[in-house]
């Protein structure tokens, strides 16, 4: 077994077993006194449940895309959609797990109309949201600015938390990578590699700017009609 493969294993088995344990916990606790809690209580139990099931969800999808896109297996089926609705909808989705953030969305025309697949966009945009939510101090705000132009698309995600060392920028979208200030935060070190493949997919780009302590933004560029060689 290779070096690789061993990383992946440990990463995996640590990153499943802590929500497990937690639901484990919980479900134990609502268990034994779910009658005599409150109403908010118990709500804010479920809370902890829902959320930890969704990141063991977001996982799972991690490690399936990543799978897929190192072996050339990605699936792509673009179609036609309303820019705007679709950013309002992901923001939407992400809303009730912010964890105490808020997020600003910066949307482009409502009639804005892009080829693209909604799917591979959505996950990209997820996994910046979630990075973003993850590394900025609570109650600081994470900015998603969506622009346009008759033929790209562009959109931009920014926080305010610890940034990433200098030294880091070069690996950012190597799998499993992960930087000296970010290991104590749960994650596979696979979100940027999966943003670069899905926007790759699209036939465009993806760039990053960030300053430890201060800060990172990452900036999505996509045509809007991908070329026939990614059709």
């Amino acid at each position: 077994m290779n070096d690789l493969q061993s990383r992946f294993i440990s990463l995996i088995s640590h990153e499943f077993r802590t929500p497990l344990s937690i639901i484990m916990a919980t479900n134990d606790l609502l268990d034994r006194r779910g009658e005599r809690l409150s109403i908010e209580q118990r709500k804010t139990y479920f809370d902890v449940i829902r959320s930890q099931v969704h990141h063991l969800s977001r996982l799972l999808d991690d490690m399936l895309a990543i799978s897929e896109a190192e072996s050339a297996e990605m699936t792509f089926q673009p179609e036609v959609v309303k820019l705007n609705e679709l950013c309002r909808s992901i923001a939407a989705e992400y809303a009730p797990i912010l964890e105490g953030h808020e997020l600003v969305l910066e949307a482009v025309d409502p009639e804005c109309l892009v080829l693209l697949d909604p799917a591979l966009f959505r996950q990209a945009i997820l996994n910046l949201l979630s990075n973003a939510v993850k590394y900025s101090p609570a109650g600081s705000a994470v900015q998603m600015r969506v622009a346009s132009t008759e033929r790209e698309i562009e959109v931009t995600i920014q926080d305010t938390g610890i940034g990433i060392p200098k030294a880091d920028l070069q690996y950012l979208f190597t799998p499993f990578h992960r930087a000296p200030n970010a290991t104590l935060r749960p994650g596979l070190g696979l979100g940027l590699t999966i943003v670069k493949h899905a926007v790759q997919r699209h036939g465009g780009s993806v760039f990053c700017v960030s300053q430890e302590g201060v800060g990172t933004t990452f900036t999505l560029r996509i045509p809007r009609r991908p070329t026939t060689d990614h059709l």
